[in-house]
């Protein structure tokens, strides 16, 4: 396939830039950008014409719990703990596996629509999870909730861990843009003997060439650093590093609550960031230290968390959020601010170690085609414009792993309608069976 009149984003991170390009893409990766006539010359297959769109790499989404689509409504002013106990675990304990592949199809038809072409999901139900995304198209890094604390979802450590491998199972049988990751869930929720099990089980893997990772919240509410300094003596992060969690194949979500010795930690060890802004503060979870993450040289990304606290799955109208309130509240002087926080979004592909969130030779080719016009693009700060005034509804086409996910406006593998109807029935009936149980 050639896409050919577009306007592309190409280059490595830090040296991006529009240019009126054509992308020639063999299997799944691209194999060059140039000149039309040249790559028509080397490269068979369909010429698909931009009509002089932008063209972009696809965005990454580094947290997401995508079945809690079906909730969405939950009444807002309160906390994690609120929202969590209140109504998430009531949702979760009626979630059936037809349920849980709806809630995600939900999610990911609106995070195809807005762009987003990879997925770090966590749920429960991940088979049904991982089905909903093999059938729309996306790519995702998938862990399970990994909890063995009293009451929580599993009995004891070793299920827990026995879950986590039935993951790793099913990845293997699946198409190549599934991948699997251990999911820790919290510092409070986790066991400190699960927790050494993973870290454990993590070096097995990597010593066999088997590169895993870890997806974990971190420090997301003050009482996770409470919890972690009354049982081990030291801040989640310290304790983290400690056991071998925090590494160069971990991903936290969240980190509301560190200090500078934190972050430094997290620079030291490697890890990434999925930095939630939206549900933080739905949440009144707090404000994350970006500007120090950043300064420091942690490689932090974007999340949408889920759909029931963000409440969208739009990366561009959370980049600009990020954007606007670290210039007001953080002192974000990092300018231009807007070409930062883009480079944040597609750190995303960095931390799940996926080869994507680059136009450039040899790199996976999910690519999205984003409309322009006088309301968008007018100008030459094309990375400012697409930050603060574009959003999803400007996406016209998505390609995932060099095939058409949507093309011109229309899903090419499900039936969006249909989905959408099953769904909203779904989650009608799910209001039903909690309203009963709070």
């Amino acid at each position: 396939m050639i896409i050919k009149n577009g306007l592309a984003l190409v280059g490595l991170p830090g040296r991006r830039t529009f240019r009126e390009v054509s992308i020639a893409i063999e299997e799944n990766k691209i194999a060059q950008i140039g000149e039309f006539r040249e790559l028509k010359r080397e490269y068979g297959g369909e010429v698909y014409d931009a009509k002089g769109a932008l063209i972009l790499p696809g965005f990454p989404n580094s947290h997401m719990h995508s079945a809690m689509s079906l909730m969405r409504g939950i009444p807002d002013g309160l906390t994690l703990d609120e929202w969590v106990k209140g109504y998430i675990w009531p949702f979760e304990k009626s979630l059936t596996d037809e349920y849980s592949y709806l809630g995600a199809a939900v999610a990911t038809l609106e995070s195809v629509r807005n762009g987003i072409t990879l997925v770090n999901e966590m749920h429960l139900n991940i088979e049904s999870v991982a089905r909903s995304f093999e059938d729309i198209g996306i790519r995702s890094v998938l862990s399970v909730p990994m909890m063995d604390a009293p009451g929580s979802l599993y009995e004891d450590s070793k299920s827990a861990m026995e879950a986590n491998r039935n993951l790793f199972r099913m990845v293997e049988r699946s198409s190549g843009r599934l991948k699997a990751r251990f999911g820790p869930c919290t510092i409070r929720l986790a066991s400190k003997n699960l927790l050494e099990m993973i870290a454990d089980e993590y070096r097995e893997m990597k010593k066999e060439g088997k590169r895993s990772g870890i997806h974990m919240h971190l420090c997301e509410v003050k009482e996770d650093v409470e919890f972690s300094k009354m049982n081990y003596g030291m801040s989640p992060a310290e304790f983290l590093y400690k056991i071998g969690i925090l590494n160069e194949d971990a991903i936290f979500a969240h980190c509301v609550h560190l200090d500078e010795k934190d972050i430094s930690l997290l620079a030291r060890s490697g890890c990434s960031v999925a930095h939630c802004l939206s549900s933080n503060l739905k949440l009144r979870s707090g404000l994350a230290n970006l500007p120090m993450m950043l300064s420091k040289g942690v490689n932090v990304s974007l999340g949408i968390d889920d759909t029931a606290s963000n409440d969208t799955a739009d990366m561009l109208r959370e980049a600009r959020l990020v954007a606007l309130v670290h210039a007001q509240f953080s002192g974000f002087v990092d300018a231009p601010i807007a070409n930062r926080i883009l480079e944040c979004i597609y750190s995303g592909a960095r931390a799940l170690n996926v080869k994507a969130g680059v136009i450039a030779k040899g790199y996976l080719a999910d690519i999205i085609v984003m409309k322009r016009g006088l309301q968008h693009f007018p100008g030459k700060n094309k990375i400012g414009e697409l930050i603060y005034s574009a959003d999803g509804r400007n996406v016209n086409t998505v390609i995932v792993d060099g095939k058409f996910v949507i093309r011109d406006g229309e899903f090419t593998n499900v039936n969006e309608e249909k989905l959408l109807e099953r769904a909203q029935k779904a989650s009608e009936r799910i209001w039903d069976i909690v309203e009963k149980r709070i």
